[in-house]
């Protein structure tokens, strides 16, 4: 029956590996044996799926070297401690010329040593080959621990400083993407526990950039971190859009710890280049307020706003770069069902911006033709979020305000207003289209 089910197993392998069949097809095939096969099959598929880096040419006769070496020296230590009178003996063969060889046995012990250590090489061969288990893995899944074991093992494992970074960067990328996919799938306490390993993968990317010697290779990572950020919390923007009532403030709370992370590691980044990366072009902002429902019984909620600014990020030239200098105002009633009112524009210098804060000066609740002022304990609203500014190209800044978790009553019927916002920043495509519909209307 083993040597039955062994067969099966290796035509299954064959089949998936030639691109004949996949797991779903082989458990149809053999239903009695499917409880065992899938396990099996999945850990195949999941050995299999990342390409394994060649190893130097010259790895394996060095490793035989060594090899050598030691048995040698293991074997003379054996001889030595034989005694003087089976020296001597062994003197004397050598005198004479002869050709025979004195062979001692092994002890079993040993024997056995040789094997456990041949598995352990093993095992360290296939991870060092770049076996890594399936970025599919989500971290409610049994093997997603050994996952990250197998990641950390590697990341120890890779001998540049350079290659250390990027790796860094790829790991927050696949925490970003768990993330993203736990927020999809409502499984909110799974998205939010992975913020941490986000913000703990690009610290470690920005301490590779500031402590790296070479200017390229710090620059060549800077740019790699800016790429990833973009991305990375453009496609959780995403998912905030999809959210529902009950999710969307675990990802809020996942893409402004996230974003933060991204925008801290990145100031330190570019503080680390020689040169600011400043270029003389310029590029426009508009700033945008959007808002979900305000509690129901409020009829407007007016809020006052001074001013709004950005950070830009550019070594010891940083500062902050004013986009509305005069107040203005918006009815969060008038922003439903994805309505926008746009603040104000500006032209700023092209560059990389982590921050922005807005200056909310003062709110009025109307509830029928009565209106209250609104206590605000904070005006100043600050997120740290990077996006670029690039040449001739308009980019929008979304103030995102929470209306309904924006207010709160109290007992005697003071308003108080603790803004809920977070910043949101499309990404490229979104705005090309988003522009391409206002240019066809």
């Amino acid at each position: 029956m083993a040597k039955k089910f062994d067969h099966i197993l290796d035509l299954c392998i064959n089949k998936i590996k030639l691109g004949e069949a996949d797991i779903a097809s082989c458990l149809d095939e053999y239903p009695q044996y499917a409880s065992k096969l899938e396990p099996l099959l999945e850990t195949v598929l999941l050995l299999c799926e990342e390409p394994q880096p060649e190893p130097e040419p010259n790895a394996a006769y060095q490793g035989a070297q060594m090899l050598q070496r030691k048995l040698i020296d293991k074997r003379q230590a054996i001889v030595n401690k034989r005694g003087s009178w089976k020296s001597f003996l062994d003197r004397i063969y050598s005198s004479v010329g002869t050709r025979r060889k004195i062979t001692y046995p092994v002890p079993h012990w040993q024997l056995r040593w040789v094997a456990i250590m041949t598995g352990v090489v093993a095992f360290i061969t296939i991870l060092i080959g770049g076996v890594t288990l399936s970025s599919h893995i989500m971290p409610d899944e049994p093997l997603y621990s050994t996952k990250i074991a197998v990641e950390q093992f590697r990341l120890r494992l890779t001998p540049s400083t350079e290659e250390k970074g990027k790796f860094q960067i790829t790991l927050a990328e696949r925490r970003m993407e768990e993330l993203t996919e736990m927020s999809k799938s409502g499984k909110t306490e799974q998205a939010v526990s992975l913020v941490p390993l986000v913000a703990q993968h690009v610290e470690e990317a920005s301490r590779v950039i500031v402590n790296t010697e070479k200017d390229e290779t710090a620059h060549e990572l800077k740019v790699k971190l800016e790429e990833s950020a973009t991305q990375q919390l453009a496609t959780l923007e995403s998912a905030l859009e999809e959210a529902t009532e009950e999710t969307r403030p675990a990802i809020v709370q996942a893409l402004d710890a996230s974003g933060e992370s991204y925008g801290t590691a990145l100031e330190t980044a570019i503080a680390r280049e020689p040169i600011p990366a400043v270029v003389g072009n310029l590029g426009t902002i508009h700033v945008v307020v959007t808002d979900p429902p305000p509690p129901q019984d409020i009829d407007s909620l007016i809020v006052e706003v001074e001013r709004v600014e950005v950070h830009m990020a550019a070594g010891s030239d940083s500062k902050w770069v004013t986009i509305i200098d005069e107040p203005s105002s918006f009815d969060l009633m008038e922003l439903l069902e994805g309505n926008e009112v746009m603040l104000g524009s500006s032209q700023i210098e092209t560059g990389t911006y982590t921050q922005a804060r807005m200056d909310v000066t003062k709110a009025t609740v109307i509830v029928g033709d009565e209106e209250h002022e609104v206590f605000i304990p904070s005006g100043s609203l600050k997120f740290i979020r990077p996006f670029q500014i690039k040449s001739e190209q308009t980019r929008v800044i979304v103030f995102d305000f929470d209306g309904k978790n924006s207010i709160n009553v109290t007992g005697s019927g003071r308003y108080i207003m603790k803004p809920v916002v977070s910043l949101l920043v499309p990404d490229e495509e979104e705005l090309l289209e988003a522009n391409t519909e206002d240019n066809e209307s």
